[in-house]
């Protein structure tokens, strides 16, 4: 049997279901958080910045989470940073989990999308 990994704050059904026209990065900047956050409200220009750099690579975050570059949910990578973070998280606090478990998905991430960049050239 295959553990299934299931992460919140993945509601994303607007987005999705949204033709690609009627989307703009305020959309997908959107999903990175509440509009009422207090922790957007304090990064929003900052986050707006980072955005604008990434040109039209920003669209990825519309994507729905059943397409790259989103994990699958039995992802085994995605289920060990998943197990690992509750660990650090008993071990040393919720703090340092989500340091560790943000550092190490962002690099994980960065990874898997090397290598699926470098399986579509070989194929290709």
């Amino acid at each position: 049997m295959v553990k299934r990994w299931t992460l919140s704050g993945r509601a994303w059904d607007e987005l999705t279901e949204a033709a690609a026209d009627d989307l703009t990065v305020e959309d997908g900047m959107g999903e990175l958080s509440a509009d009422d956050s207090e922790a957007r409200a304090r990064w929003d220009n900052r986050l707006g910045a980072y955005v604008d750099l990434q040109g039209p690579l920003d669209v990825l975050r519309l994507r729905p989470t059943t397409e790259p570059p989103w994990p699958t949910s039995d992802n085994p990578m995605l289920g060990y940073l998943v197990d690992r973070s509750a660990e650090i998280a008993g071990e040393e606090g919720l703090g340092a989990a989500l340091a560790w478990l943000a550092s190490n998905a962002w690099f994980e991430g960065a990874v898997a999308e090397r290598s699926r960049f470098t399986r579509f050239l070989d194929d290709g």
